[in-house]
């Protein structure tokens, strides 16, 4: 068959306001625009739509209890395989508006006339996917919540630090219906850290504490170990990191930095568990199930059973 362009005419209007404030106890920063695409022969697609990025900062309690909070909203797509257009203009049912919005009250400080620090934060994240046009499937919202707390001391060459974190991820509402049970998690890590600066560039240090792990499917929990270190052999160069023995097996962080009169470098190398949702997107006008195919050559060298993963990657 052949295929005809269509024309459509768009008339795109734009209001956006910066915002930049700063006291002796509040910061506020950021941008919030709001634009109407207007279709003449199309007004079903008509659309308003708002881009925000903010961010807050007050500090409550002078010295110790402080907050922050961002708000994000921005349009993004629903399905990386679905039509994705280079801007908003074209319109499709793949777009939809993501808000996501966090709070996080913290508090932190020296014990008394000691050389102990603490702090204690609680940071709360919650998605919420919006229409967009003639978008109508139902995105659930969620909500996810990390809490952190540490007290830390280093005195002449010898330093410690104790901390519990709990991470927990909880779906919300999908077409009226709950569905607490269906993806929630909650990972809890309780660890001591025992440091020694061996000299003024070195540190070592030996890690050790107990996590569990509540999953949709599966729970684990057990001890944890392992150990770290800090070479700083000069103000332009550091590298550092630790590796821990979990149920997963070796976790471990690495990072190396070095800085020149001109240039800078960095590295890291990193794994342990992620609770960032992975996703990747296809460029336009490629072809899905070649594009699938290169990505799974590596994995799947038999171009036949290759063929065949890639086929059922894509009816799902």
């Amino acid at each position: 068959p052949l295929l005809l362009p269509s024309i459509s005419r768009v008339s795109s209007l734009n209001a956006a306001v910066g915002i930049s404030g700063e006291g002796r106890r509040l910061k506020v920063n950021g941008s919030i625009a709001v634009t109407a695409d207007l279709y003449a022969r199309e007004n079903q697609n008509n659309t308003i739509y708002p881009t925000v990025n903010l961010f807050g900062s007050v500090e409550a309690i002078e010295r110790f209890l402080f907050i922050d909070a961002t708000a994000n909203v921005s349009q993004t797509y629903q399905n990386a395989f679905g039509p994705q257009p280079g801007n908003n203009v074209n319109a499709t049912a793949n777009r939809y508006t993501d808000q996501t919005y966090s709070l996080s009250p913290y508090i932190k400080g020296v014990l008394g006339a000691t050389d102990i620090v603490y702090e204690v934060r609680d940071d709360n994240y919650w998605t919420i996917a919006s229409q967009y046009g003639d978008f109508d499937n139902n995105l659930p919202n969620t909500y996810a919540n990390n809490f952190l707390a540490y007290l830390a001391s280093q005195k002449g060459r010898a330093g410690w630090r104790v901390e519990y974190n709990r991470y927990a991820y909880v779906p919300d509402v999908v077409s009226g219906e709950r569905t607490d049970s269906n993806g929630k998690y909650t990972i809890q890590l309780a660890r001591g850290i025992l440091s020694y600066q061996y000299d003024p560039a070195l540190q070592v240090s030996l890690r050790a504490g107990y996590e569990d792990d509540q999953f949709l499917l599966t729970s684990s929990s057990g001890a944890i170990y392992g150990a770290g270190f800090q070479w700083n052999p000069n103000e332009r160069t550091q590298v550092g990191g630790f590796w821990e023995e979990r149920f997963f097996g070796p976790s471990y962080q690495l990072t190396a930095s070095h800085r020149r009169p001109n240039s800078a470098f960095s590295a890291n190398a990193s794994r342990g568990l992620t609770t960032t949702p992975v996703s990747f997107s296809i460029p336009a006008g490629a072809n899905v199930a070649q594009f699938v195919d290169s990505a799974f050559t590596t994995r799947i060298p038999d171009p036949a059973q290759r063929a065949q993963a890639v086929e059922q990657f894509l009816s799902k």
